[in-house]
Formats: C-alpha cells, sequence, structure tokens
C-alpha cells in the first residue's frame, strides 16, 4: 500500500519486513503541554502508547514523528487511519519496542488548539511532553524502559530533528536517531518546491505550503502575508482545509496542483530573496544547524516527490 503512486517500484524495494512477533495494546494518552510560541499558553495534548503484550525489563522505547495530515483521523492515536503507526506498530511494537508517538498539536478531534503543521518548538513541545507522559505511563505500569530511539518520516523528519535539539537540551540520552525524506530546511524546502520543482513533484505541494502558512500565522503572526500571498479565489478553500474542515480530495479538485497557479507573482519575487518575515521564520524553522551528540542516519532520494534532496 506504501508503493500505490509512489516513484520506486515494489519490486525494487530490497529490505525485509519483520514478522510480528507478540500482540501490542494501544493507548491514546491526553497530556499536559505548553504552546512555546504563544508565551507558554496551557494545552492539553494527545498521542498514542503502545506496549508489547509481554514487555520486557528494559524494552527499548521508540518515538516515532509522523509525516503530513489532511484529516483528523490519520493520526498516531487512531492507528487505525494512520498507516505509517501501524508501520511503526507491526515493525516495533511486535518486536518487543514501546511504541510513542505524538499527534502534534492542534490535530486531535476536539483539540483547542490551530493545527501546528510545520512549527518547530510547538512541535518539539508536543513530542517532549508526550515522552515524559509515557516515562509516566511506563512507571505506573512497573514496566521499566530501556534505550530510546527516534525516528520520523517525511514532516515528521523535521519533527524529530527539533525534537532531538529539546532532548538533548534536556540531557534525556537518545541511542540513535533516523530521519527519512526530512524537509530539515524549511526554507530551502519551500524555495525549491516553489522555484525548481521536479518532473515529479507531489500533487499535495500546494495544500502542503498553505497549511506551513497558515499555521505559521496562526502560532506566529503573518500581519495578513497570507492573504497577500494566495490568489482570492482559492484563500477559504486553504482556511477550511487547514481546520480539517474539508478533506484534502475536496481542496484539491477546486485549488490547481501547480503552485504558479496558486501563488502571486509578488510571492514569488520574495521567494527569490526571502527577507520577508515569513522566510525569516522559515530559515529560524531549519532543525539541523546545531551540534548534536546523538548518532543520527538521514535518508533521503534523488527521485523524491515531495522533499528536495
Amino acid at each position: 500500500m506504501f508503493f500505490t503512486g509512489g516513484t520506486m517500484p515494489p519490486d525494487a524495494y530490497r529490505a525485509d519486513l519483520a514478522v510480528p512477533q507478540e500482540g501490542v495494546k494501544v493507548y491514546k494518552v491526553a497530556y499536559k503541554s505548553i504552546i512555546p510560541e504563544k508565551n507558554d499558553q496551557p494545552v492539553t495534548a494527545y498521542g498514542l502508547i503502545a506496549i508489547p503484550e509481554n514487555v520486557k525489563p528494559g524494552a527499548p522505547v521508540v518515538s516515532y514523528q509522523h509525516a503530513t495530515i489532511f484529516s483528523r483521523s490519520w493520526i498516531p492515536s487512531n492507528p487505525d487511519g494512520s498507516l505509517e503507526t501501524l508501520f511503526m506498530l507491526s515493525q516495533f511494537a511486535s518486536q518487543g519496542y514501546v511504541v510513542i508517538a505524538a499527534d502534534y498539536f492542534g490535530t486531535t478531534e476536539g483539540s483547542t488548539a490551530p493545527n501546528s503543521y510545520f512549527v518547530a518548538q510547538s512541535t518539539a513541545q508536543a513530542c517532549l511532553d508526550m515522552y515524559q507522559a509515557a516515562m509516566e505511563i511506563l512507571r505506573r505500569e512497573n514496566i521499566t524502559p530501556g534505550k530510546l530511539f527516534i525516528n520520523g518520516w517525511s514532516q515528521g523528519g523535521h519533527s524529530t530533528l527539533a525534537f532531538l535539539r529539546y532532548l538533548e537540551l534536556a540531557n534525556i540520552p537518545v541511542a540513535a536517531a533516523a530521519t527519512a525524506s526530512g524537509p530539515a530546511d524549511p526554507l530551502l524546502f519551500v524555495s525549491e518546491s516553489m522555484n525548481n520543482p521536479s518532473p515529479f513533484s507531489a500533487a499535495f505541494t500546494v495544500a502542503a505550503l498553505s497549511n506551513l502558512m497558515l499555521s505559521m500565522d496562526a502560532y506566529q503572526g503573518l500581519d495578513g502575508y497570507f492573504e497577500q500571498a494566495i490568489n482570492p479565489k482559492y484563500l477559504e478553500y486553504a482556511r477550511r482545509l487547514h481546520r480539517f474542515e474539508i478533506p484534502y480530495d475536496s481542496f484539491a479538485v477546486k485549488v490547481p496542483h501547480t503552485p504558479d497557479s496558486v501563488y502571486t507573482a509578488q510571492f514569488y519575487e520574495h521567494s527569490r530573496i526571502a527577507i520577508k518575515p515569513f522566510w525569516k521564520m522559515l530559515d529560524a524553522g531549519a532543525a539541523y544547524r546545531w551540534r548534536m551528540r546523538t548518532p543520527l542516519r538521514v535518508f533521503y532520494s534523488y527521485t523524491d516527490e515531495a522533499i528536495p534532496w
């Protein structure tokens, strides 16, 4: 299912998938957190913890940071709606790992926070507090956790690096980290997607950029910049997608897939110079420009439909 519509044929995939070894208990977690971009405003956040039925003392823990979602049903705390979460459960939780995953602020049904898509500090805070909540759950269940590993795909690659910085700042040891197709540099990611698109660019590029800008507006304030950047006839569709009020398919039939058909010439000019406040915010969201202690592997592809290598 992961290869449907992909740029690599299934028979080119060389790795083997692990056969599930045991059952897994899955729980939705609600926990308290804060929003750094809003002066540490309190917020209730949500996530998932999966514990093997026959969990062993010292069981390793893996925190998974999820990729772009366009529906509240795709979050980790609703694993039946999230293929990537099911994949993590089958390949790690069923092998004896404790798996944890934050939904990110504003993505869970009933959440009062705005969608926090690509908001670096809030995403890292959500992941850190989800980890702390998970450690408390394991303590109450008399389960002694072992080494901590973290990984993430696509948006989750960026989230993983932002989270890793928070973990190291808190002196929480991480045995290893890995990202796949992660846009560690959001400024480069957006600029390349607009100005140097690949011949196999993803159809959801416009939706991702709109969500990114609306999240930054909600958390950091863009002073009407998004409204100046997008063709007015697509504005309300973008807002409704960001609020999860319409599915991606409904957005896609109304809004063109190519950025130059949706965003204004002035916005394109700004993307070349990159000195307006929005572009500086993107630059500040770079998640790799720091000296880390943790062993890290970063996987990329020359034929990635979304993330420039």
